[in-house]
C-alpha cells in the first residue's frame, strides 16, 4: 500500500515538474515573442514611452509569469515632462496560459526599489499617462494588483509638498483615463511636508492604513482604517482640486496624542498646558492656491482635564472648535462644562501661544474645587464660592494667567460666597460667613463681606481694587475704598508676631501690601489694655504710613477726638504724629488703659480726677510698635478737675521735710498748665495748685530716667502752722500766730531733687530774696524764744522742724 502511494506522488510530482519544465521551455523560447506582445499591450495604453536598460522572464512571481524590466525610467505624461517615475526591478505580471493567446493581457504591476514622483500644476499633472477612449470606461486600465516595494514618493503641487517612503502597497482595481477606482493597503512613511511657506514633520510619521483612490485629473483617497504617527483607527480623505481637502475623524482620541502631533508637525505646543480626556474629533485641512493651509477642528470630549499653571479643572465636558491659518489660530468654546453642570465655560481663545482671551467663567463650587485655583500661599479651608465672570484680555503665555497680566485684562461679573474660610501665608487667616461682590474691569465692588478673624469681626461694604492681581502676584498692591464696621475690633487680631523678645511685640509686616481708605465705625475697640466704644473716622493704610482723619471714640468714661499719622518708612525708624483732645476721660482709666505708659513713678493707683486736654505728639517708634521716649515730643494744654494724687513719692518725701500728713492724699478742685515733652524731659511750667491741705506753686522737670528737679514754692504759714496744736493754751503763741497770719505774703522755695525713689528736698535760697530771707530769720529766731521761754511748760512736741539754704 505504502508503495502504492510512493509511486502515485511520484507521478504527480514528475507531472508537475514535466508542466513546470515545459512552461519554462515555452517561456525560455517564446520570451522574445512574450516581451513584445507585453510592450504591446503597455503601449496601446499609455501616452509616455518606457525605457528600459534590460528585460526578461523571471519566475519569481510564480503561480504567475512576468516580465521583469530593469532599471525603468518613465517619463510624466506630456503636459508635465517630469519622470513620473524610475524602478530598479519593474515586474509585468500575467497568466501562464495567456502566452498561448496573440494579445497577453497584464494582471498585476510591480515596481520594486525605486522614486515614484507625482507633479500637479493647476489642471495640470504628470501621472495621466494613460490613452483616453472614446469613453471613460475604455480608457481605464483594469488590473488584479498594483505592487510597490520600498518606493520613495514625492508629491508637489503649488502650495503643497509632500515626501515619504512606501515600504509596501498593495492596490487593486481600474486606473487610467478619468475613472481611477483602486482599493489598496499600505505600510509606509511621511518624511517631510510643506503647506504654503510653513514645514511641517519634524520627525518621519509612520501613515499605514487601508485606501481607496477615485478620479483621475482630481481625485479623491479615502482611508477607512489609518495609522498616522501614535494615533491608529482614523478615518481620513484627501480630494485634490481647488481647494484640495483633507479630512481626519477619530471616534475616541486619546488627547496626550495631540501633543505628540504637534512636536511631529514642528508646531509649538503651549507652555504649562495639560490636556486629558477622550475624544470625537472631525478634522479638515484646506489647501488653497497662494495662501497658507487652513486647518479646522471640531471636537466633542468627555472626562476633560485640563492643567495650566495654577488652574486645574477636571470632569469636564467639552464641544470645542480649532481654526488655525498661518500664524494665526482661534479656539471656539460652544460649551466647557462639569457633568454636574457647576463649572460652566463659553467663548473665544485666540492664538493659543499667545492666548487672547474673551470668556465667560460660571463657576459654582465648593472648597475641594478653588483649592486647586489659587496660589500656594492661600489656603481654602472650607467654604462655597460662586462666580460668574467675562474675561477679556491678552497673556504672554498660558503661564500668566495665574499672574501679573490677569490684572491687565478686562473683567466684569459677580461673585458669592459663604461660610469661607482662608489662610494667606503664615500670619494672617478669616472667617467670611457671608459675602457678595461684582467685577467691573479689574475692581471688585463688594456689596456685603462679612468678616471674622481671630476674636473680631468686620463687616466690609465698598470696591477693591484689582484683587485678582494681589491674589496671584506675591508683590502687588490690593487697593480698597470702603466702609467697615464691626461689632467688635480687637487691633491684635490684625498685627502679626514680630521679631522682639517681649511677648506683645507686634509687627506691621501685613500692611505692606495694602493700599486702603476706609470709613470706619467700631462699636467696641481694644487693643492691649485700651477699651473703646464708638470709634468712627476715616483710615488711610497703605506700605508708606498708616494715619486717620476725623477719629472719635468714647472711652476712660469720656471722648477723644483727634488726626494722626504713622510713617513707616522700610529703611528706618517708624515716626507717629498726632493731635488729641479729650473731653472729660478718667485720670486713672487713662494709665490703666496706656499700662500706666511703660513707668511705674506715677500709676493709675496715685491719680483720680477728670482730665480735659488738647495735645500734639510726635515721637519715633521702632517696627515692633515700641515707643522710643527720647525722641517724644508732646506740646499739651491740660486741665484736671476734681483731682487727687495719692502716694505720690516727692509728695510723700515734702510731707516728711514739711510734717504735713495729709501730703499724703492731695486733692485740688482744678489744676491747669501747659506740659510740654521733649528730649526725654517733662518740662512743668509754673503753676498755682489750691489743695485741701495747702496751697502752692510747682515747676520744674522730670525726665525718662526719673531724676527730677522740682520747685514748689508755698506760704510760711501753711508750713508753720498747718499743724499746730489748736488746744495750746499759751496766750502769748496764740497771738504770735495771729500776727503769722496776717503777714502771710512770705513764700518758701522747696526744691525736690535726685529721683524718684531718693529724692533730695531743700530750701532753694537761691530763689528767695534777700528781705524774705531776713524777715524768715527773725522770725525763727522769735519762735525760737518763745520756745524757750515756755520750754519748762511745754507738754508735747509741736512737730515742726525747718532747714533753709543760707545760700
Amino acid at each position: 500500500m505504502l508503495k502504492r502511494i510512493l509511486r502515485i506522488f511520484a507521478w504527480i510530482t514528475g507531472i508537475f515538474l514535466l508542466i513546470f519544465g515545459l512552461t519554462f521551455a515555452l517561456l525560455y523560447f517564446r520570451q522574445d515573442q512574450i516581451r513584445e506582445l507585453v510592450f504591446a499591450s503597455l503601449n496601446e495604453n499609455l501616452e509616455t514611452e518606457i525605457q528600459v536598460k534590460e528585460a526578461g522572464i523571471s519566475l519569481r512571481k510564480f503561480p504567475k509569469a512576468a516580465i521583469r524590466l530593469q532599471a525603468v525610467h518613465t517619463a510624466g505624461s506630456r503636459d508635465l515632462s517630469d519622470t513620473l517615475f524610475y524602478a530598479g526591478d519593474l515586474f509585468v505580471e500575467f497568466r501562464i496560459w495567456d502566452m498561448f493567446d496573440s494579445e497577453i493581457p497584464i494582471s498585476s504591476i510591480s515596481l520594486e526599489n525605486g522614486q515614484l514622483n507625482l507633479v500637479k500644476n493647476g489642471a495640470l499633472n504628470n501621472w495621466s499617462i494613460f490613452k483616453e477612449g472614446s469613453g471613460d470606461s475604455q480608457a481605464a486600465v483594469k488590473l488584479e494588483s498594483i505592487k510597490l516595494k520600498n518606493i520613495r514618493y514625492h508629491y508637489q503641487d503649488e502650495e503643497l509638498s509632500l515626501r515619504g517612503f512606501i515600504s509596501d502597497l498593495l492596490a487593486a482595481g481600474r486606473f487610467g483615463g478619468s475613472d481611477w477606482n483602486l482599493d489598496f493597503q499600505i505600510q509606509s512613511q511621511a518624511e517631510s511636508f510643506k503647506s504654503g511657506k510653513e514645514h511641517y514633520l519634524q520627525n518621519p510619521i509612520i501613515v499605514d492604513g487601508a485606501f481607496s483612490l477615485k478620479g483621475s485629473e482630481e481625485f479623491e483617497l479615502v482611508a477607512q482604517q489609518l495609522q498616522l504617527a501614535t494615533i491608529d483607527n482614523l478615518q481620513a480623505s484627501f480630494n485634490t482640486g481647488s481647494p484640495s481637502l483633507f479630512k481626519l475623524e477619530h471616534q475616541a482620541l486619546d488627547l496626550q496624542q495631540i501633543k505628540n502631533i504637534y512636536a511631529v508637525l514642528n508646531l509649538e505646543w503651549p507652555e504649562n498646558l495639560d490636556l486629558q480626556g477622550k475624544a470625537a474629533i472631525k478634522a479638515q485641512f484646506i489647501i488653497r492656491e497662494n495662501t497658507d493651509l487652513r486647518t479646522e477642528l471640531f471636537t466633542q470630549v468627555e472626562d476633560l482635564t485640563i492643567k495650566s499653571g495654577e488652574f486645574h479643572f477636571k470632569d469636564l465636558e467639552a464641544q470645542l472648535e480649532y481654526y488655525r491659518q498661518g500664524a494665526f489660530d482661534r479656539l471656539e468654546i460652544r460649551d466647557l462644562k462639569s457633568h454636574s453642570d457647576q463649572v460652566q465655560i463659553r467663548g473665544t481663545i485666540r492664538q493659543l501661544l499667545k492666548p487672547q482671551l474673551n470668556l465667560n467663567i460660571n463657576i459654582d463650587e465648593d472648597q475641594d474645587f478653588w483649592a486647586g485655583l489659587l496660589p500656594e500661599e492661600w489656603q481654602m479651608k472650607s467654604g462655597h464660592c460662586k462666580v460668574d465672570l467675562n474675561i477679556d484680555g491678552s497673556f504672554p503665555d498660558w503661564q500668566s494667567l495665574g499672574g501679573i497680566a490677569l490684572a491687565r485684562a478686562k473683567i466684569d461679573g459677580s461673585m458669592d460666597w459663604e461660610n469661607l474660610e482662608m489662610e494667606i501665608g503664615d500670619n494672617f487667616a478669616f472667617e467670611s460667613k457671608l459675602g457678595r461682590g461684582s467685577f467691573l474691569k479689574q475692581n471688585l465692588q463688594i456689596d456685603t463681606l462679612l468678616i471674622k478673624h481671630g476674636n473680631s469681626d468686620l463687616s466690609l461694604k465698598g470696591r477693591l481694587i484689582r484683587p485678582l492681581r494681589f491674589i496671584s502676584d506675591s508683590l502687588s498692591t490690593l487697593g480698597a475704598e470702603a466702609s467697615i464696621v464691626s461689632q467688635y475690633f480687637d487691633l491684635q487680631d490684625f498685627l502679626s508676631e514680630g521679631n522682639s523678645s517681649e511677648d506683645d511685640s507686634l509687627s506691621l509686616d501685613w500692611k505692606k501690601r495694602l493700599d486702603l481708605r476706609t470709613r470706619v465705625q467700631l462699636h467696641e475697640f481694644k487693643f492691649r489694655n485700651f477699651n473703646a466704644k464708638e470709634l468712627k473716622g476715616q483710615v488711610f493704610i497703605n506700605r508708606r504710613a498708616i494715619s486717620g482723619e476725623g477719629i472719635s471714640l468714647l472711652a476712660d468714661e469720656g471722648r477723644y477726638q483727634g488726626k494722626f499719622v504713622l510713617r513707616t518708612p522700610e529703611d528706618s525708624s517708624f515716626h507717629f504724629q498726632a493731635e488729641l483732645k479729650a473731653s472729660n476721660v478718667l485720670v486713672a482709666s487713662v494709665f490703666k488703659s496706656f499700662d500706666n505708659f511703660s513707668q511705674e513713678t506715677i500709676t493709675a493707683d496715685n491719680l483720680e480726677g477728670r482730665l480735659s486736654l488738647e495735645a500734639k505728639i510726635e515721637a519715633p517708634i521702632s517696627p515692633d510698635l515700641q515707643l522710643d521716649p527720647n525722641g517724644l515730643e508732646v506740646l499739651s494744654e491740660m486741665q484736671i478737675d476734681q483731682g487727687h494724687l495719692r502716694n505720690y513719692e516727692p509728695l510723700q518725701a515734702l510731707s516728711r521735710f514739711a510734717e504735713v500728713d495729709e501730703l499724703k492724699d492731695v486733692s485740688f478742685n482744678t489744676l491747669k498748665n501747659t506740659i510740654t515733652i521733649a528730649n526725654g524731659e517733662i518740662r512743668i511750667p509754673d503753676m498755682a495748685i489750691a489743695s485741701n491741705v495747702l496751697n502752692l506753686n510747682l515747676s520744674g522737670t522730670h525726665n525718662f530716667e526719673n531724676e527730677i528737679e522740682y520747685i514748689i514754692t508755698m506760704r510760711l504759714g501753711d508750713v508753720l502752722f498747718a499743724k499746730r496744736d489748736k488746744t495750746s493754751g499759751n496766750k502769748e503763741f496764740e497771738e504770735h500766730l495771729s500776727v503769722s497770719k496776717r503777714d502771710d505774703d512770705h513764700r518758701i522755695p522747696i526744691r525736690i531733687g535726685g529721683t524718684v525713689d531718693d529724692p533730695q528736698i531743700g530750701i532753694d535760697g537761691e530763689a528767695m530774696g534777700s528781705s524774705v530771707k531776713e524777715s524768715l530769720r527773725k522770725q525763727g529766731e522769735e519762735i525760737k524764744g518763745l520756745f524757750k521761754k515756755k520750754e519748762e511748760k511745754k507738754e508735747k512736741d509741736t512737730g515742726l522742724k525747718f532747714e533753709w539754704d543760707e545760700g
